[in-house]
């Protein structure tokens, strides 16, 4: 009887052994799994801040020569009623296009319109494609020729291309078709006859 008793202790210390070693196998496996969930959430915010502030500096870095670039308010219909832009001033075949990039309702917009309709327009902010979702960008003009933008906790600084009145002037009026020409007061451009 004394085997069998020995034997029966022998088997529920392994039995033990083999319960806390899957109890711990267990913990671990479960707190490896929150440090990878923490892991990839903090990647993916990363990401997207990282590729919302790299979407803004190459739209700009890639506009065109004669281009006006600055930062304007353009309306919503939102509680907050405004966003921040930053408004990329280009001719194309003549007419004047504005490219507006900002934040709304949680995403990074940019909308595209002519002119004379964005000055006829309400609810711009409403109503641009939504590029990348974000938790806020903010742009800010340090100088006249550098913007600020931030979003989450990364910042970058973008240089504005220096663009001279007259070359802003050569520019829309080499493209314009029908005899106007661009005067550029006030940081505004403004179209005027040229008889």
């Amino acid at each position: 009887m004394r085997q069998k008793s020995g034997g029966t202790v022998s088997v529920l210390i392994t039995l033990g052994l083999f319960t806390v070693f899957t109890l711990f196998l267990l913990l671990v496996l479960m707190t490896g799994t929150t440090a990878f969930k923490s892991v990839s959430a903090s990647m993916e915010e990363r990401f997207k801040q990282r590729t919302a502030l790299f979407y803004v500096t190459q739209k700009v870095r890639h506009a065109e020569s004669g281009s006006h670039i600055s930062l304007s308010e353009i309306g919503g219909r939102s509680p907050t009623g405004t966003a921040t832009a930053v408004t990329i001033r280009e001719n194309f075949d003549g007419e004047v296009y504005l490219t507006y990039i900002y934040e709304s309702g949680g995403y990074l917009k940019e909308l595209f319109i002519e002119e004379s309709e964005a000055e006829q327009s309400t609810g711009l902010a409403d109503e641009g494609f939504e590029v990348l979702e974000t938790d806020g960008v903010t742009f800010e003009q340090i100088m006249p020729n550098l913007i600020k933008i931030t979003c989450g906790g990364d910042t970058a600084f973008v240089n504005l291309p220096v663009v001279s009145e007259s070359k802003i002037t050569e520019n829309i009026a080499e493209n314009s078709e029908d005899g106007e020409f661009a005067d550029f007061t006030g940081g505004e451009i403004v179209l005027e006859n040229a008889s």
